[in-house]
């Protein structure tokens, strides 16, 4: 005949509410043995349910990693060794479909027409996790370069890798603290290239947007051109953080209209970040941590 309670010791008052409602207060209960047997079963139930789903993360998580041990050399020999930039890009996004047709992760385009801004433009995602850039591949069109940080350069395997598909090498994307950086990326407008460029520069295991730092529309605005909002949702249910275990999920990428900066100067670029920031919170489903 126990009254719900908290951990803490106050009453569940809904709960307490339904039990009373239910006329179940005052009746004779089942004797002592039966309840305790009760109580062992169900722990033993949540118990058992949750080894099974962590032996069920283990074998998904090996059979990706496997996938993609067998598949990232012919990949990487593909890319590398295709003529012509137009046709490695195109392979990649072609590799990277296989590649999560094999993890039977499903993959979904929002707003694909936002896209298409009569020019160069930069795509500007959100962050979530290791998989971002290989998401974005798979579902954008081949036409864009990706802003990588300087420290994959220290990989020959990713050097060459990233460097046939036309990456920019950065050491720190912050218009404050690293003018030469974003000279580069103005170059790379100029000459017509289209940039994905992640404003946050990392990312966290605990879900919420960061704070954006401030090259990518410096670039934009000192370039004249829009920023296209890009919201990703569900890679971090895939790959959380640090944590190299591989889980079985959906990904929905959902693209804004694009933003364009009015006026020039540190003003503009600030009103173009919280224009942009503003429509991929919107879609992002996760909190502002900025």
């Amino acid at each position: 005949h126990a009254v719900p309670k908290t951990s803490s010791g106050k009453i569940r008052r809904s709960s307490a509410r339904e039990v009373f409602e239910s006329g179940k207060i005052g009746r004779g209960g089942a004797a002592l043995g039966l309840q305790l047997a009760h109580l062992a079963l169900s722990g033993f139930r949540t118990q058992a349910g949750r080894r099974l789903r962590s032996l069920g993360d283990l074998l998904y998580s090996a059979w990706g990693y496997g996938s993609a041990a067998l598949l990232a050399l012919p990949i990487w020999l593909a890319i590398v060794l295709a003529p012509g930039l137009a046709l490695r890009r195109r392979v990649a996004r072609l590799s990277a479909r296989v590649l999560f047709a094999c993890l039977g992760i499903p993959l979904r385009l929002e707003g694909s027409e936002n896209l298409r801004t009569g020019g160069p433009s930069i795509v500007a995602p959100n962050h979530q996790s290791y998989l971002d850039g290989l998401v974005l591949t798979a579902l954008l069109p081949p036409d864009f370069a990706f802003v990588v940080k300087r420290e994959l350069e220290k990989s020959a395997f990713a050097r060459i890798f990233l460097q046939r598909l036309g990456a920019l090498f950065v050491e720190r994307f912050d218009a404050a603290q690293s003018a030469g950086e974003t000279r580069k990326a103005q170059e790379a407008i100029q000459a017509g290239q289209s940039l994905v460029i992640f404003p946050e520069g990392t990312f966290r295991r605990y879900p919420g947007l960061l704070p954006f730092r401030m090259g990518t529309f410096a670039v934009a605005v000192d370039a004249g051109v829009p920023v296209v909002p890009v919201a990703i949702r569900g890679t971090r249910d895939l790959l959380r953080g640090d944590d190299r275990l591989l889980r079985h999920g959906r990904v929905t990428v959902s693209v804004a209209p694009a933003v364009r900066p009015e006026g020039t100067g540190w003003h503009a670029g600030v009103q173009l970040r919280d224009g942009v920031r503003a429509a991929i919170l919107e879609r992002c489903g996760e909190p502002e941590l900025g």
